[in-house]
């Protein structure tokens, strides 16, 4: 069994207890994903996640934070904080996403040699959450290799396929969004 800090831990426990809702009314919160399901989605992409998101998806598995959004929107920090997401994908969802065809243009920093003007984005990027408005939140393949920490998040916006970092990690990512202020209701 692998050891997590306890600080992380409750870094996430605070992110969803903040910005996560059931999906439906009838719903419950996220449930976890298996340490086993994770490990197979590793092999079917032939990555190997961060200690982030692998520990995030271990207790949170597929986390709706669409209370994120409405926090993000009613701040209106929308400049000094990256666009919010709006899920975590869960085991399906997460197939799904990365299974898809997606022509873009990908940036030297992600294609490790030379700006490349289209390709597959998928044959570079990791998807571990979406936007409700169909952009992803990635790590980029070529970093997600054995016993890493914590690594870059990407965010792929399908409308003309620009890739941009957000932040030098989901810890740091996370961290943002916890100091947006608390909406008034």
């Amino acid at each position: 069994m692998v050891e997590y800090p306890s600080d992380r831990i409750e870094l996430y426990r605070q992110f969803i207890s903040r910005f996560a809702r059931p999906r439906w009314p009838d719903s419950n919160l996220p449930e976890p994903i298996p340490d086993s399901l994770i490990s197979q989605l590793e092999i079917d992409f032939s990555v190997t996640f961060p200690t982030s998101l692998r520990l995030f998806l271990s207790c949170y598995g597929g986390a709706y934070v669409a209370e994120l959004r409405d926090t993000w929107l009613h701040a209106g920090h929308q400049l000094s904080c990256p666009v919010p997401m709006d899920e975590f994908f869960d085991f399906e969802t997460m197939h799904l996403e990365n299974g898809t065809s997606w022509l873009a243009p990908i940036p030297k920093c992600i294609a490790k040699t030379a700006d490349i003007s289209s390709a597959n984005a998928f044959d570079y990027l990791i998807a571990f959450a979406g936007d409700g408005g169909g952009n992803w939140f990635c790590f980029c393949k070529a970093d997600c290799i054995a016993n890493t920490d914590d690594l870059p998040v990407f965010y792929f916006d399908h409308d003309g396929g620009a890739i941009e970092k957000l932040a030098c990690g989901l810890d740091d990512l996370i961290k943002m969004y916890l100091r947006l202020p608390a909406r008034q209701l």
